[in-house]
């Protein structure tokens, strides 16, 4: 589950599903003539790899999806910052309905386990899309060709999974100086 600030502005979220490229992309109903959610519609049409979904606008509920994760997350793995943002419950319950739709069943007690990346913390960057193309990192400014791209130069993965965490990699590189070094 990602956060990012509620004040994120749609260059940055943008920038953020660029990152990610995530294989679904789930928004609110009541948001579907809004003006992100035809940005994103035109972001995932540009995608074969992306689909869109719009979901119910219960489905995004806060106070149901703490509840949710109370119930279903097992152990520790339930960091104490994550209950206390609104959107990333509203977003991690969204998540969970869809999983248990798509999968046509019903999370049991203690049986998920919750990683939470806040882009806020420090602990990582996010490379946005200026300094990206800047630097190269998945297409070269000249022929716009991704195998002359730093990606494409070191990506040996043998997978689309391995692939896209290298993609993540380079876009979202750690700020922790001992992983640096």
């Amino acid at each position: 589950v990602h956060s990012f600030v509620d004040a994120a502005g749609y260059p940055e979220t943008l920038d953020l599903l660029e990152t990610l490229v995530p294989d679904d992309l789930l928004m609110p109903q009541n948001q579907q003539h809004g003006v992100l959610a035809t940005k994103a519609q035109e972001w995932a049409d540009a995608r074969a790899t992306v689909t869109l979904h719009w979901m119910s606008i219960r489905d995004f509920d806060q106070t149901a999806g703490a509840e949710m994760l109370r119930s279903v997350v097992c152990g520790d793995s339930l960091d104490p910052h994550f209950c206390q943002r609104y959107t990333v419950l509203a977003g991690a319950y969204c998540a969970l309905r869809f999983a248990e739709k798509e999968a046509r069943s019903v999370y049991q007690p203690n049986t998920v386990r919750v990683r939470f990346v806040d882009n806020q913390s420090g602990a990582g960057l996010i490379i946005d899309r200026a300094t990206s193309a800047a630097l190269e990192l998945l297409r070269n400014a000249r022929s716009g060709s991704q195998r002359e791209s730093l990606f494409g130069v070191i990506n040996h993965t043998r997978t689309s999974v391995g692939a896209q965490k290298l993609r993540e990699f380079l876009l979202q590189p750690s700020a922790d100086v001992g992983t640096i070094t």
